[in-house]
């Protein structure tokens, strides 16, 4: 059955790489023309089209160390001003620091004095409209 079935992968790996190859330039091409033209989604994040949905999507909330800003000072700082952010083994709560973010209590400015930021990743996403295949 492995033989088999090796067999077959070796015989469509060709093919489905090709398409893989061909796909990826296409969404790049895509994802090109949405960033420059972000007046067409409006204030909305994602655009309806006739064979699918493109848009991004936000990834989940992170702490992330300012440029020019090390952990080592970050500790230390954090450490001397705000110690409920600071975990045993002496590195950053970044979960304590997200949930205090999200909640108002810890804010951009104050983050900022720690070396700080909160930032959000988007990811470009297309949804096909399976259904609508032969138009």
């Amino acid at each position: 059955m492995d033989v088999d079935i090796n067999a077959i992968r070796a015989k469509h790996e060709g093919p489905v790489a090709a398409a893989k190859a061909e796909l990826k330039v296409k969404l790049d091409h895509l994802e090109t023309w949405a960033d420059a033209n972000p007046e067409v989604f409006g204030n909305k994040r994602s655009l309806e089209m006739m064979h699918g949905t493109i848009g991004w999507r936000k990834g989940n909330p992170s702490v992330k160390q300012l440029r020019g800003h090390t952990v080592a000072e970050t500790i230390k700082t954090l450490a001397e001003k705000a110690k409920q952010f600071i975990r045993t083994v002496l590195e950053i709560d970044r979960e304590a620091i997200l949930a205090a973010h999200s909640t108002d209590m810890f804010k951009d400015d104050t983050l900022k004095t720690y070396g700080l930021q909160v930032t959000q990743d988007e990811t470009f996403y297309i949804d096909p409209k399976l259904e609508n295949q032969d138009a």
